[in-house]
């Protein structure tokens, strides 16, 4: 009888006679290589089985199918059920069954089942202790590279041994070096073997969800860089050989206030290795593939102009590589190798737009940190890209961002791969990003006002409910989130708490304030440092005390109330002790407040940064506290987001943050070149010769190390200037902090101009990302109620300003205090 074949079942005849083929001549054990990448299509859950196909484990040497390995056999059928699942839309008049499809579907967001399991307690975050994972490393430093690998120590890993200023921490598994195996001598490389991560198990919730012989436990690395204090954690594969001069000037770069940048904004998501290149061809690896085409080299310069960007802001940065850069298995059946890159200057994606990002040479700062977490129920070749689009959803409610620079690193000979596994393994990539990003970007509007662990929670409860990853992960994300917490608030603080206990209500006993004392023994509290220039004010005081929730237990630990007190003052205030709240208070005389130099004997806290340092002497005697920094504001400045927000970005940043609207430098000037009669940016502190010269013998006087971060010598003398009305500093910088005042006190310098440098030399920039302090002036002051008010209704992700100077309260009429009261309830409502 005569029977017809559709073109479907010969691709099918033709995988099986090549496999076949492929099998005469491989041993029974091995994967099949080099099969066409047409044979080589996904899984699918359902579908006719191929008769005779034995449905074996994965590595089962029984053989099935012509006499095949049943877990080659297992393949073969795989490719039928594609094929017959999926047909070729190529195919006409073909004996086709009319209830298949002409063509394949296209991935959809649905979903498919609710996660009903445990959350992050995010209430015990705050009291949890602060975790400390046992002695510090032998190797110090703040600049750490993570790598997880079972193979003696490569060619990289040998590198960055000599990368001045770097440790590397490399994560050991099961399979391996074992303790004293790797590296052993080494003063810069800390290897953690299978041994010491089970150790480390006790402490660290997530090692219970962490498999072994998995890529996944490079998560253990970056806890441990975390732990160590990192404030740059450099993620990379072992096959990336660094360019150590490159690094360098990259490390300086980044450590400046701005870099000029190409940024691009407009489209979903754009490919940025053409920007780095000669051609359009190359696509890194988790792109969209129906954008390659659609989103050409072209049409992404359209949306690219060269910008000044406030390197704060940059939460991310992805080095790429030369010679044989992170493309997807497609690109690399298909295309040639090597790919050579340009010297170019760095790409800065702004918020909405996607780009994948590896880990396999890729740069993180705190606060990105929250975001390191890799997926582990997912293959490796898709976690990290996965983790590359979660981290951009997260940093954008955050105001950061992701670039891009030109190669770092080099990759003449990768680790061993098949291509064909990597094709299979990366399939998800192919079939479902571009949905993922579409739903990721509807849902911003969700994220909206979320802190950074909640949207890191909810976008993992998001994946799991539409099939990306399992339950596992979930559980996972839940660990990690209460361990990073429990790090001391590197890379991110924990949530505001949301529900205060009933035995921290208004009006709490002497007996309920021990228990509060007792409950707050934790490291993500902040002290408030309320700045009085003038001290008639004092009657203030009690309204922020007794008629506003600001000292509430969930906002402070402690408010501490400074001024150059008179003593009818202290006498009408000494009776204070607590918040209405029952948080501690204290009033704190600084007489410096009210000592400028003669010149300026009309101004009020001229030494303000004298003030400041004196509370963090205050806070660091009171170790009960145990408080991750002090905030403080002047008595006039206004709080124009809600706190819980404010607190969590401050910390993630975890350095001195001195909100502006312009950056500190703006102007420019160099001191050294700046004449005795010549105004210097038109600032007032800076037109006495006295000033002038009294500046560049602070600068002078600073140390080396302070020097090279301000970017002092012989040539160089830089002015800043900015407002001193809001000021972080966490107390990990308390002691350097201290130290600073002194040299700029010496001379006599205001605390306008003082305290930028002083950010400046502890390592910290102008942040224009959702931290800015907007100044009134001129007639805008008699408008700073109704300002507030606007921008407190404003989405937190659409308003720039997290401050607002000045906002007069002895000023206000007995309506507008009401009105105030409502703004410090909403600021600071629990």
């Amino acid at each position: 009888m005569a029977f017809s074949v559709p073109l479907f079942e010969y691709r099918i005849i033709l995988c099986l006679i090549f496999t076949c083929v492929v099998h005469c001549f491989a041993a029974a054990d091995e994967v099949v290589p080099q099969v066409n990448a047409t044979c080589m299509l996904q899984r699918q859950t359902n579908g006719p089985a191929l008769p005779g196909v034995e449905n074996g484990a994965a590595g089962d040497k029984s053989f099935g199918l012509l006499g095949m390995p049943a877990h080659i056999a297992q393949q073969v059928q795989l490719l039928y059920i594609a094929n017959v699942s999926a047909p070729s839309s190529s195919v006409e008049g073909s004996n086709l069954h009319e209830s298949l499809a002409t063509q394949g579907k296209e991935f959809k967001m649905k979903k498919i089942r609710t996660w009903d399991g445990p959350q992050p307690d995010w209430e015990r975050l705050l009291l949890d202790q602060k975790l400390q994972l046992g002695s510090k490393s032998t190797c110090q430093s703040r600049q750490w590279a993570v790598v997880t690998t079972i193979f003696p120590a490569s060619e990289a890993v040998k590198a960055l041994g000599q990368l001045p200023g770097w440790c590397t921490v490399v994560v050991g598994d099961r399979k391996g070096p074992q303790a004293g195996e790797y590296q052993a001598g080494s003063a810069s490389v800390v290897h953690v073997s299978a041994a010491e991560q089970e150790e480390m198990g006790v402490k660290l919730h997530s090692m219970k969800h962490l498999p072994w012989n998995s890529f996944g436990r490079k998560n253990v690395g970056f806890l441990f860089a975390m732990n160590q204090g990192a404030d740059t954690i450099f993620d990379f594969d072992d096959d990336n050989v660094p360019r150590v001069s490159s690094i360098q000037n990259f490390t300086h770069m980044m450590k400046q206030s701005h870099i000029v940048a190409r940024v691009v904004d407009g489209p979903l998501q754009a490919n940025v290795y053409p920007l780095f290149a000669s051609t359009d061809l190359p696509w890194p690896r988790g792109f969209p593939l129906d954008a390659i085409k659609a989103a050409p080299s072209a049409l992404v310069e359209e949306h690219t102009s060269t910008a000044t960007v406030d390197t704060p802001t940059i939460g991310v940065v992805q080095s790429l590589a030369q010679h044989n850069p992170d493309v997807d298995a497609i690109y690399r059946l298909t295309q040639k190798l090597p790919v050579t890159f340009e010297e170019r200057s760095p790409v800065v994606l702004d918020v909405g737009t996607f780009s994948p990002f590896n880990a396999q040479a890729t740069f993180w700062y705190p606060v990105s940190y929250l975001t390191m977490l890799l997926p582990t129920s997912v293959h490796g070749r898709v976690a990290d890209i996965l983790r590359s689009y979660i981290t951009q959803s997260a940093l954008w409610e955050f105001g950061a961002k992701l670039a891009f620079v030109s190669p770092l690193v080099d990759v003449t000979t990768r680790n061993p791969h098949s291509l064909l596994a990597d094709f299979q393994a990366e399939y998800p990539l192919y079939y479902k990003v571009p949905a993922l990003l579409q739903a990721l970007s509807k849902k911003r509007r969700e994220l909206a006002g979320k802190t950074p662990q909640e949207t890191l929670f909810t976008v993992y409860v998001y994946l799991y409910e539409h099939g990306f990853i399992e339950s596992q992960d979930v559980l996972l994300a839940k660990a990690w989130i209460e361990d990073v917490a429990r790090l001391g608030g590197l890379g991110v603080s924990p949530l505001a708490i949301r529900r205060v206990p009933s035995s921290l209500q208004v009006g709490a006993s002497g007996s309920e304030l021990s228990r509060i004392s007792e409950s707050r023994q934790q490291k993500t509290g902040v002290v408030l440092h309320m700045h009085f220039n003038f001290p008639d004010h004092a009657s203030n005081v009690r309204w922020y005390l007794q008629e506003t929730p600001l000292c509430h237990p969930a906002n402070f630990l402690a408010c501490v109330f400074v001024s150059d007190w008179s003593k009818e003052d202290l006498a009408a205030l000494s009776d204070i002790t607590a918040s209405a709240h029952g948080v501690p208070a204290r009033i704190q005389t600084c007489k410096e407040n009210g000592m400028p130099p003669a010149r300026w004997s009309k101004y009020h806290g001229y030494y303000m940064h004298q003030c400041f340092a004196k509370t963090l002497q205050l806070v660091s005697d009171n170790s009960e506290w145990n408080a991750h920094g002090v905030l403080f504001m002047a008595d006039d400045a206004a709080m124009v987001k809600p706190w819980s927000l404010v607190r969590t970005g401050l910390q993630a940043l975890n350095t001195m943050v001195l909100p502006a609207e312009r950056n500190w430098n703006c102007c420019g000037a160099n001191m050294r070149n700046v004449g005795s009669a010549e105004a210097v940016c038109g600032w007032p502190w800076m037109k006495h010769p006295e000033d002038k010269g009294n500046l560049i013998k602070a600068l002078d006087s600073l140390p080396a190390e302070y020097k090279m971060r301000v970017g002092v010598n012989d040539q160089e003398a830089p002015f800043m200037k900015a407002s001193g009305d809001v000021v972080y500093v966490p107390m990990r910088q308390a002691a350097e902090f201290q130290q600073l005042v002194t040299y700029f006190v010496k001379y006599h310098l205001h605390e306008e101009v003082a305290l930028p440098l002083i950010a400046t030399a502890l390592g910290s920039r102008h942040l224009d990302g959702g931290f800015q302090l907007k100044s009134l002036w001129g007639r805008g002051r008699s408008l700073a109620l109704s300002t507030v008010q606007s921008l407190l209704f404003k989405p937190p992700s659409e308003n720039k300003f997290a401050f607002l100077h000045p906002l007069k309260l002895h000023e206000s009429s007995v309506q507008d205090l009401s009105a105030v009261e409502e703004i410090y309830a909403k600021v600071f409502g629990y």
